[in-house]
């Protein structure tokens, strides 16, 4: 995990867009808690789940928009 030259932050997004993109649900809502104490943004978060678009298709977007949106309350 940290052996490599990825920052803490940049771990994060890849962790998110992994989690997010398979639609694991519980991973991407740890995923995500650990993330916003890192300092990512909902929108730096929405943006990431928006590149799910064109690979995963709008229901896996759109569900992990919807868990940001209430993970970000």
């Amino acid at each position: 995990h940290e052996g490599g030259p990825l920052d803490e932050k940049t771990r994060a997004f890849i962790k998110l867009a992994i989690s997010g993109s398979s639609g694991l649900e519980s991973a991407f809502r740890a995923h995500l808690r650990k993330a916003r104490k890192l300092g990512i943004t909902k929108e730096e978060a929405e943006h990431l789940c928006l590149l799910f678009l064109p690979t995963k298709g709008f229901p896996n977007t759109m569900k992990a928009l919807y868990i940001i949106e209430n993970e970000y309350k």
